[in-house]
């Protein structure tokens, strides 16, 4: 494990863990998790995938050099449509079927949640779980399988 990637990972996490934290510590009224089961819940889920990522990402082995155009190209741009696709399909689709009632109180959650939290949280803390730890996992089983299937092709 590579543990200088692994507390760099965990160090971008925080904001996005103490502003959710806040966030669900104002708004959310249940007795049954407390405030504190809620911090260390958080914390654990960023431990677990900066750890994820720091193990796999070292050993992924990239055999083609990818370039910059490459990566603005695909990424950017399938960004975009997926972006696009997501509003359109919410917005045309989703919001049409929803009740009046149900359509306020996910915009109420959406407000009361706040713009700390959906930014740091939503934009670091779920990228670091699904991009640097999920998909860093799940690469690293792909050059595996792909590995195995290449020597049994030789066999």
């Amino acid at each position: 494990m590579n543990w200088i990637y692994f507390v760099i990972v965990l160090t971008i996490c925080m904001p996005g863990i103490y502003s959710m934290y806040q966030s669900e510590k104002i708004h959310i009224k249940e007795d049954d998790v407390t405030d504190g089961q809620r911090l260390i819940a958080h914390g654990l889920t960023a431990l677990l995938f900066s750890a994820m990522g720091a193990y796999f990402v070292p050993k992924i082995h990239v055999l083609q050099q990818i370039e910059i155009s490459q990566i603005l190209l695909y990424g950017l741009g399938l960004g975009v449509i997926c972006s696009l696709s997501h509003l359109l399909f919410y917005y045309m689709y989703v919001v049409p079927r929803l009740t009046k009632t149900d359509y306020m109180e996910i915009e109420t959650h959406y407000v009361n949640t706040g713009i700390l939290s959906r930014v740091f949280y939503g934009g670091v803390v779920e990228e670091v779980m699904f991009r640097w730890g999920l998909l860093s996992l799940f690469t690293k089983k792909q050059q595996i399988t792909q590995v195995e299937i290449t020597h049994k092709k030789h066999e």
